[in-house]
């Protein structure tokens, strides 16, 4: 099995481990040309945008965040499709078809 074969299998994983609710994020960021999510480090949606940076489906953003004192332990983290991101991201989801 070659690398790619390997990282398409565990972006299928990690895809099919997201939350209803980060599952529609991505199809509405399908949906949504120029749009960014927002998540929080170490959570399974951040697991994934991050392995989908590495594999330069997505880049990561800057976020300009200003977050009171009793929040400051969490840390948020943006990022958007690449074009490449938009065109295999739908192959890989199950039931949806490319934008």
């Amino acid at each position: 099995m070659n690398t790619n074969a390997i990282d398409t299998q565990e972006l299928v994983q990690l895809l099919q481990h997201l939350s209803p609710a980060d599952q529609s994020v991505l199809v509405a960021t399908l949906e949504t040309p120029d749009s960014q999510i927002a998540t929080v480090k170490d959570t399974p949606n951040d697991i994934l945008w991050s392995k989908l940076v590495e594999l330069g489906l997505a880049q990561e953003m800057t976020l300009e965040l200003d977050l009171p004192a009793a929040l400051r332990h969490v840390q948020p983290r943006a990022f958007a499709l690449t074009p490449l991101g938009r065109t295999r991201l739908p192959e890989l989801l199950p039931g949806k078809r490319p934008c």
